[in-house]
This record gives C-alpha cells, sequence and structure tokens, in this order.
C-alpha cells in the first residue's frame, strides 16, 4: 500500500471477522489503499457503525472526491461479497 496514494476504502471490521480479513486481503492483492478501521477499538466509528443501523461486518466504503468541505466522501458498497460485485462491475 502506498501511503502517499489517496484513500481508496475504507473498512469497517472486527478483529475476530474473517470476511473482513478476506477483504483486507483482496485489497492487498489488488494494492488499493485502505484504511482499517476497528469498531471493537475504535469508540466514534462504532457509534458512527451503529448510526448507519450497519449489523455486521466487514461494511466497506469508497472514498470519492466530492464538493463537501474536505473534499472526500464515503460511499457505502456493504459487505465482503457486495465488495467483490462492486468490483466486477468496476473492471468492466
Amino acid at each position: 500500500m502506498d501511503v502517499d496514494a489517496p484513500l481508496e476504502f475504507v473498512v469497517f471490521s472486527t478483529p475476530t471477522c474473517k470476511f473482513c480479513d478476506k477483504a483486507k486481503d483482496y485489497f492487498d492483492m489488488i494494492d488499493a489503499n485502505y484504511a482499517n478501521v476497528n469498531i471493537e477499538e475504535d469508540k466514534e466509528a462504532a457509534a458512527f457503525f451503529r448510526s448507519m443501523n450497519w449489523m455486521t461486518v466487514p461494511q466497506i466504503c469508497s472514498v470519492v472526491e466530492s464538493e463537501t468541505k474536505d473534499g472526500l466522501e464515503m460511499r457505502h458498497i456493504g459487505g465482503y461479497n457486495d465488495l467483490l460485485k462492486y468490483m466486477r462491475r468496476k473492471m468492466q
């Protein structure tokens, strides 16, 4: 992962989640820049996670440029299987 490259994805995860590990392994394999957010350790992220009514991990978002104050926006993709579908569409 290139630390100077722009962030592409955010993975909301827990340490014991196998599908979280699969998502992170996938991003490593394709050399995507992503942030892993452990919702068991990050209380602010856990509150955000609950506010979105997400019930399972991983929850994966793409990070895109936007007209917001900081210029970035997260767009929800879904879980691991949703990520694979998203990436197949993106590659077409």
